[in-house]
C-alpha cells in the first residue's frame, strides 16, 4: 500500500523535474540563438577599419573584443524583450487551436512566465552592470601608480561602477523621499532594482516624448520641400501705394496730352 501511494508522488516529481530541464534547455537554446543574431548584427554595423585603427596593441584588442561580447549580450536581451510579447501571443494561439497536440505541449504557462522573468533579470543586468562596465572599461587606462594591464583597467572600472551605484542609489533615495513626503529619512532597503529600472524607463519615455516632435517637424519640413507650394500674391501697403503712384502718373500724362 505504501509503495502504491509513493508511486504517484515519484511520477509527479519526475514530471516537474523533466519539465524544468525542458524549460532550461529551451531557454538556453533561445538565448544562444539571440546572442548569435545580436553578435552578427553588431559585427555587421561595426566599422572594421576604424576598429583596427583604435588598436594600439594586444591589450586594446582584448578590451574591444570583450566590450563587443558585452554589447552583443545586451542587444540579444533587447531582441528577446521585443520578441517576447509576439511569441507569447503566438504560443497562446497555437495552444488554443491545438490543445491536444503532443508537439506543442512544451508551450506551457510555466515556460512563458520563466522567459518573462529571465528577460526582466537580463534587462536589469545589462542596464545596470554590463553596459556601464563596457563603457567604463573602454575608457579606462588604469589607476594612477598601478601597472598597466587588464587588471588595472578592471580595477578602475569597478571603482567607477561603485561610484555610479552610490550616485544612482542616492538619486533614487531623494526621488523616493520627494514622492512619499513622509518627512522621514528614506529607508535604503526600499531602494531596489525595479525602482531604479522604473526611473530609467521614465527618463527614456521623457526623452522620447521630447525628441519625437522634433522628428515630426523634420518630417513636415522634408515634405514641404518636396511638395510644390502654390505662388499666392499677397497685396501689401507698398504694392497698393505703388499702384496709386502709377495711376497718378497716368492721369497727369493724360491731362498733358
Amino acid at each position: 500500500m505504501m509503495e502504491a501511494a509513493e508511486l504517484p508522488e515519484d511520477e509527479e516529481r519526475q514530471r516537474v523535474f523533466y519539465g524544468h530541464v525542458r524549460e532550461s534547455i529551451i531557454s538556453l537554446l533561445l538565448g544562444v540563438g539571440l546572442y548569435l543574431l545580436a553578435y552578427s548584427l553588431v559585427a555587421h554595423f561595426q566599422r572594421h577599419r576604424l576598429r583596427d585603427e583604435c588598436y594600439s596593441g594586444e591589450e586594446d584588442s582584448t578590451v574591444y573584443r570583450i566590450v563587443t561580447w558585452l554589447c552583443s549580450c545586451a542587444v540579444g536581451v533587447s531582441l528577446g524583450s521585443v520578441l517576447l510579447l509576439p511569441l507569447s501571443i503566438a504560443s497562446n494561439e497555437v495552444l488554443v487551436h491545438y490543445p491536444d497536440s503532443y508537439y506543442v505541449k512544451w508551450l506551457n504557462t510555466s515556460l512563458i512566465r520563466g522567459m518573462w522573468n529571465q528577460v526582466f533579470v537580463g534587462s536589469n543586468l545589462c542596464l545596470f552592470l554590463l553596459l556601464p562596465f563596457a563603457y567604463f572599461f573602454t575608457e579606462s587606462e588604469g589607476l594612477a601608480g598601478s601597472r598597466k594591464g587588464l587588471t588595472a583597467r578592471v580595477q578602475e572600472t569597478a571603482l567607477l561602477l561603485g561610484l555610479l551605484a552610490v550616485l544612482a542609489v542616492g538619486v533614487a533615495g531623494l526621488a523616493a523621499a520627494m514622492v512619499t513626503n513622509s518627512g522621514q529619512a528614506p529607508h535604503w532597503w526600499f531602494l531596489s532594482l525595479p525602482l531604479l529600472y522604473s526611473m530609467v524607463a521614465m527618463l527614456g519615455v521623457l526623452l522620447t516624448s521630447v525628441c519625437t516632435p522634433l522628428g515630426f517637424s523634420c518630417l513636415f519640413t522634408v515634405l514641404g520641400n518636396i511638395i510644390t507650394k502654390p505662388k499666392l500674391h499677397s497685396w501689401g501697403e507698398a504694392d497698393i501705394e505703388q499702384l496709386r503712384l502709377e495711376e497718378a502718373a497716368l492721369q497727369r500724362r493724360h491731362k498733358l496730352q
